[in-house]
């Protein structure tokens, strides 16, 4: 795994975290700070990483569990 990837990663899981943290809450005005977060720190990866990279790192191990555990897994 690349430096940059393992940069994204450690950025965006705090995040994600967090993000379901305020779903289960049912804050919403949290939920919606924290997804345009996501948006930020994943725009500016976007252009740095392989596009495979970019898809892994956004669908890492927590990404998918915290998914399953809010039934949002496709």
């Amino acid at each position: 795994m690349t430096h940059l990837k393992q940069q994204f990663i450690a950025e965006l899981e705090p995040l994600l975290i967090a993000s379901e943290q305020a779903i289960v809450a049912g804050n919403t005005a949290a939920s919606r700070r924290l997804s345009l977060r996501m948006l930020e720190v994943a725009r500016k990866y976007a252009d740095k990483l392989d596009p495979a990279d970019f898809r892994d790192a956004l669908n890492n191990p927590t990404a998918t569990a915290i998914a399953k555990r809010l039934g949002v897994q496709p």
